[in-house]
């Protein structure tokens, strides 16, 4: 996953963001069972029925003031964050406002599928 977009060519989505200029991008790909995400050198797989917690929120920041973010909280994973804005630049992030969208609502069908005990 080099680019920052949604991607579905099988029956997986993915979706990718740089949180900061100089780190690892954040990938994840949805799977038939789970969430994907590799970050640098770190990576593994979070079953749907391990998520205990999912919150949404609107979280602006100095440099991009119409900023999503996602964080899922499962048994056995760290805390995943998902942003909708992507470094691109020193200077400029950019907004992944419908990539993020699509990977987010297919994430939650997900979720309701596999029926976990999970808070929203």
């Amino acid at each position: 996953m080099n680019d920052d977009r949604v991607s579905a060519g099988d029956s997986s989505i993915a979706y990718a963001y740089r949180p900061s200029l100089l780190g690892a991008p954040w990938e994840f790909r949805l799977t038939g069972n789970g969430i994907d995400w590799a970050a640098g050198s770190r990576s593994g797989h979070v079953p749907f029925r391990n998520i205990r917690r999912v919150r949404l929120s609107y979280r602006p920041a100095s440099m991009q003031s119409h900023r999503f973010k996602t964080e899922v909280w499962a048994e056995g994973a760290p805390k995943l964050e998902i942003l909708s804005s992507s470094w691109k630049s020193l200077v400029e992030q950019e907004r992944l406002d419908q990539p993020y969208a699509a990977f987010v609502r297919e994430l939650h069908r997900r979720i309701a599928l596999a029926a976990p005990p999970a808070r929203f």
